[in-house]
């Protein structure tokens, strides 16, 4: 185990599907790119709740800061979870409101 930790880790590409729709946008596709972008929007700010009220349940500032070594990894994956699904929505809502301007009435 002591050996696999010192070999570094790399970087796998990720596969964004909603990346390669978003590089295909058209007019004439533009209202189903809106509509896929609310559905992602609603399961990304589902799964932040979720998110949230486990940190909010067993992850109150009192117990975070008494943490051992061997229990901090399950709450830093939380937060990296949940930094990951914010800042989706972020980017989910700027591309959303960029598109909206650009739509033909």
């Amino acid at each position: 185990m002591h050996e696999w930790l010192e070999t570094p880790v790399r970087e796998t590409p990720a596969k964004d599907l909603l990346l390669v729709k978003l590089l295909n946008l058209d007019e004439e596709n533009l209202e189903l790119l809106l509509a896929e972008l609310d559905q992602v929007i609603e399961r990304c700010t589902g799964r932040q709740k979720i998110y949230r009220d486990i940190e909010r349940t067993y992850y109150p500032p009192k117990v975070r800061r008494q943490l051992s070594v061997s229990d901090l990894p399950l709450y830093l994956a939380l937060r990296k979870g949940l930094i990951g699904i914010e800042s989706q929505l972020t980017w989910l809502g700027e591309a959303r409101s960029e598109i909206n301007r650009r739509k033909i009435s």
